[in-house]
């Protein structure tokens, strides 16, 4: 699989990008934040063959696991998930509103 043309987007729930991008600011071990950027890239692509992320039904880093399981399967490289799997927490980070514009909102 050539993750090189792919277009990777934001996701249309703030909560999805909400739930990625806080454990992407607390504290991962590299495993963890592997699995971190594989569900990131799974959450903002319709790849087929990686399992869609419910949120209802587990945890970022379970699915995250389930999709890094996908992405090696089908030979991705460790540095190209976390390389690309970046780009997609800051897509995601990028969508979450400042908490300027949250209190700008809020005083209308």
């Amino acid at each position: 699989m050539n993750l090189n043309n792919i277009n990777f987007k934001k996701p249309n729930s703030l909560g999805v990008s909400m739930q990625f991008v806080a454990l992407w600011a607390g504290e991962l071990d590299r495993a963890e934040l592997i699995q971190l950027c594989a569900g990131a890239m799974g959450v903002c692509s319709q790849i087929e063959g990686i399992p869609h992320y419910r949120p209802s039904q587990g945890k970022p880093l379970d699915y995250g696991f389930a999709a890094l399981e996908a992405f090696l399967n089908a030979g991705v490289q460790p540095a190209n998930i976390f390389e690309r799997g970046k780009e997609c927490l800051l897509l995601m980070s990028s969508a979450l509103p400042s908490e300027q514009e949250v209190e700008d909102t809020a005083n209308f």
